[in-house]
């Protein structure tokens, strides 16, 4: 009975084995530092040790057996669901009704509709306004535009316009 077991059922039987050597060269992750430097040192090459990842940091260990932190001032990861994962730039700017959701942050431009006074002076519109929906939620940046602005032509995201300088 325990034989039957270790036999391997014939939905198995004609799959290909992996080639393991191809797919311990391409880990370049691992979940703590142990396995991280243990990787490392089989495939020559430095991988990173996703237990300390924060959203400005990221630490690898080297085949050498050194670590490595890279450190950097802007967010470049977020945190979902109990680990940290690339930042997305999938915003896309497709009409000015619609804001441009990034990873923490919201942008609107001008839908030429803004009446005089409704941005930052009497005189000006709001142009662009900036706002963070994520760890510092409600915080938001404005830039005025002085004078009135028309309906933006929008193309690969941008949006110009017409006649303003």
């Amino acid at each position: 009975m325990l034989a039957s077991g270790l036999i391997a059922p014939s939905a198995f039987a004609d799959e290909e084995p992996q080639d393991a050597t191809q797919t311990v060269q391409d880990v370049t992750e691992r979940p703590d530092g142990v396995s991280a430097q243990i990787t490392a040192k089989a495939t020559g090459h430095r991988v990173e040790d996703l237990s300390l990842r924060t959203a400005t940091e990221q630490v690898f260990a080297n085949p050498d057996g050194t670590w490595t932190s890279e450190t950097t001032s802007a967010a470049r990861f977020k945190e979902e669901k109990g680990s940290f994962v690339p930042l997305g730039t999938d915003g896309e700017l497709t009409d000015a009704a619609s804001p441009v959701v990034g990873d923490g942050t919201e942008l609107t431009v001008a839908d030429g509709k803004d009446a005089l006074g409704d941005g930052p002076t009497q005189d000006s519109v709001v142009l662009a306004e900036l706002e963070s929906t994520g760890e510092h939620e409600g915080s938001t940046m404005k830039l005025g535009w002085e004078g009135e602005l028309p309906a933006p032509q929008i193309s690969e995201n941008q949006a110009t316009y017409a006649d303003q300088v």
